[in-house]
């Protein structure tokens, strides 16, 4: 069945319906009672003076964390990986902005990762927006300060905490409502050269799907991947093929796996249909 698609017009006059933006943004719903004590703010060592009306995002993870959040309609540009519905100017990435297209936006806010050079930052700068560098969550228990740092910086102190909160609660309980009565030993593979090594946010992802990452190392031999006792490799549709060939004894399951990297809608779209159900065990006939 093919999908049904809305126009582009629709789409953008409901984001400017929804956004949580800020007192001043034509978009703001929110913050309007509690504006006088939302600026400044200060966030990951960054103070914000007043609600940023243009934002470029050079950062997959804060791209989808501000959609979720529903400050996309303050978006102007986005880096090239960034996977998002409306179309947006794409801005290179944090370890290679395209300085000169980011320039000509004229954006108040530049979020990066923590990737992004001193002499970027200073270049980014120089045009008058504010720089940044967003580190990531090595945890579950994390991310809620990313959120709420994130939501601040968008849509102030007080309407962002709230915001933050409100939104984090939806994605915790979609990813702790998952139903995951086993765990299945699983290797994740980046590139079919590259595994995901275990610890750190990832793997516990993967725990509210039904997964254990028993990954043996991130450049691991084939070997070493068998005598893990993994059950099952989730990798990229495309290193499928190649990846079931090198391991006929496991199955090899296609997943989003750059969906990792973010949090939100597409993680746990992601880890629940349809990889959550497909890393259970087969049910013998």
């Amino acid at each position: 069945m093919k999908r049904f698609r809305w126009p582009a017009a629709v789409v953008s006059a409901l984001l400017a319906l929804t956004a949580t933006g800020c007192s001043g943004n034509t978009a703001a719903t929110t913050s309007t009672p509690t504006a006088t004590n939302d600026y400044p703010v200060s966030v990951f060592d960054v103070t914000v003076a007043a609600c940023p009306q243009k934002i470029v995002s050079l950062s997959p993870a804060i791209t989808e964390i501000l959609i979720e959040l529903g400050n996309e309609a303050q978006l102007v540009g986005v880096s090239d990986p960034c996977v998002i519905e409306r179309e947006l100017p794409r801005l290179g990435t944090s370890l290679a902005p395209d300085k000169e297209n980011i320039a000509a936006l004229a954006p108040d806010l530049i979020f990066t990762t923590t990737g992004l050079s001193d002499a970027d930052k200073k270049a980014l700068e120089a045009g008058g927006a504010q720089v940044i560098p967003v580190p990531g969550a090595d945890r579950y228990s994390a991310l809620l300060r990313q959120y709420t740092q994130i939501a601040q910086a968008v849509s102030g102190a007080i309407t962002g905490a709230r915001n933050a909160s409100r939104t984090f609660d939806r994605l915790d309980s979609r990813l702790k409502g998952m139903r995951a009565d086993h765990r299945v030993r699983v290797v994740v593979y980046y590139t079919p050269s590259l595994l995901i090594p275990q610890g750190g946010l990832a793997s516990e992802l993967l725990t509210f799907a039904g997964g254990i990452n028993v990954a043996p190392g991130e450049r691991a031999t084939d070997e070493a991947v068998l005598a893990s006792g993994a059950e099952v490799i989730l990798c990229a549709e495309a290193d499928v093929a190649e990846l079931a060939t090198r391991f006929p004894q496991l199955r090899v399951i296609p997943f989003d796996v750059t969906a990792l990297e973010g949090v939100g809608g597409r993680l746990t779209a992601a880890l629940e249909e349809p990889n959550a159900t497909l890393l259970k065990k087969e049910e013998k006939n």
